[in-house]
């Protein structure tokens, strides 16, 4: 039953001004927070800054307001959703609202909802893509933890760790995985500044299976975002084989639990064992056909080289035969030209010439060839085949004297 209050004045109240009054009533308001569960009406975001809906059951329907950069998922008409904040009126229109710090999806279909918002959002931005995704280093010497250290999965992580390899140191950064602050602490520690004094070579973010609702963090925009943002390659292991996040998505690789997280980031001992037998069998087949290989081309070419060797051979004893074939006739034919130098030598024989009926006379040694070289009076000597006679020239007769002679 509402309390009748009279207008009159009667000096003990205090009449205030609409702002005054509606300031008081923020005063009183501001210290009762809200927190409010409902369906979402008439969403719809301006300047790409702030946020304004409606929230309404069955009954009633209260207006709110938030900052854009404070909703952490996609939100749509319809779907029921929890907001924490403070309530008050808007002084300037008199309305009542809810100024919101905090909003999460509420109920199985709405949080479905937000995720397939949230998926095709992120999905057409390329956050997705397999082309950005990053290899992980075959041997990685520091690996960054993220999750809880109290939690199932961090034991899980570092006992398949140990079995699979050893040598690898981890950081551990302890991060809240649901609930209030579980976003800040993830991406802080997604953040290259959380590992400023030793850089990972690589990041695992894992926790245990749960609900859509415990799984929320790994849901949030601004989880895949610091993945999609980290330059260290970031791998995600959440839960069971059937639990699939947004975080999974955006990850450059996707464990699918925290137990295969550690098989993914080293390898196993007795796999790297065997792969190094198999590779000295390798290196020694491939040795052992080298050599192979070497000596069937030593043997070819030893092989080459004789027969090339009797090629030669043949070819200098053909040499030497024509040689020797082309030097017997040269002998022969200078033994021919010698027999014959020899009998124009021996028909050319003064001594021969004067067997036959020849003479040869000379004066004062020298052999008389012409009659014009002599003069009366000259002594001259004559040789025979046998003996010889001296004469005195008396006269002298060339051919001219003879012809002038003839003519006189």
């Amino acid at each position: 039953m509402s309390r009748r209050v009279s207008m009159r004045y009667d000096g003990r109240m205090r009449i205030l001004t609409v702002t005054e009054f509606l300031s008081g009533v923020n005063d009183v308001l501001a210290g009762v927070p809200a927190a409010v569960e409902g369906e979402v009406s008439g969403f719809v975001v301006r300047q790409d800054r702030w946020v304004f809906f409606s929230l309404k059951d069955d009954a009633s329907v209260v207006e709110c307001f938030m900052p854009v950069w404070k909703l952490r998922h996609a939100i749509e008409d319809g779907m029921l959703v929890r907001v924490a904040g403070v309530s008050g009126i808007y002084t300037k229109t008199g309305r009542f609202r809810i100024t919101v710090e905090a909003l999460e999806p509420a109920g199985e279909g709405s949080l479905k909802r937000a995720f397939e918002l949230l998926r095709q959002k992120l999905e057409h931005e390329g956050l997705f893509a397999q082309e950005r995704k990053r290899a992980l280093p075959r041997f990685p010497e520091v690996i960054g933890l993220i999750a809880s250290g109290e939690s199932a999965a961090y034991s899980d992580f570092l006992r398949i760790l140990k079995n699979r390899w050893g040598g690898v140191r981890v950081l551990l950064a302890d991060v809240s995985v649901q609930g209030d602050g579980a976003v800040r602490d993830i991406v802080r520690a997604l953040g290259i500044g959380h590992w400023s004094l030793v850089i990972p070579n690589v990041l695992v973010l894992t926790r245990g299976g749960g609900s859509l609702e415990d799984l929320a963090a790994f849901n949030s925009e601004e989880v895949a975002r610091a993945i999609f943002a980290s330059p260290i390659p970031v791998v995600v292991g959440v839960g069971h084989e059937r639990d699939v996040t947004i975080a999974d998505l955006v990850a450059d690789v996707r464990a699918s639990t925290p137990s295969n997280a550690a098989e993914r980031v080293v390898p196993d001992r007795r796999d790297v064992a065997n792969e190094i037998v198999a590779m000295v069998d390798t290196i020694g087949a491939s040795l052992e056909t080298r050599r192979a290989t070497a000596r069937h081309r030593l043997e070819q070419f030893v092989a080459t080289g004789t027969a090339f060797a009797r090629r030669r051979r043949e070819r200098v004893e053909s040499s030497a035969a024509v040689l020797a074939s082309r030097a017997a006739a040269w002998r022969t034919r200078a033994a021919a030209r010698l027999d014959a130098a020899a009998r124009l030598i021996a028909n050319l024989n003064p001594t021969r010439l004067l067997a036959r009926g020849y003479s040869m006379t000379t004066i004062r040694g020298r052999i008389v060839r012409d009659a014009s070289t002599l003069h009366a009076g000259d002594q001259l000597t004559t040789r025979f085949a046998a003996g010889h006679a001296e004469s005195t020239v008396n006269t002298v007769s060339t051919p001219r004297r003879v012809q002038q002679s003839m003519l006189q």
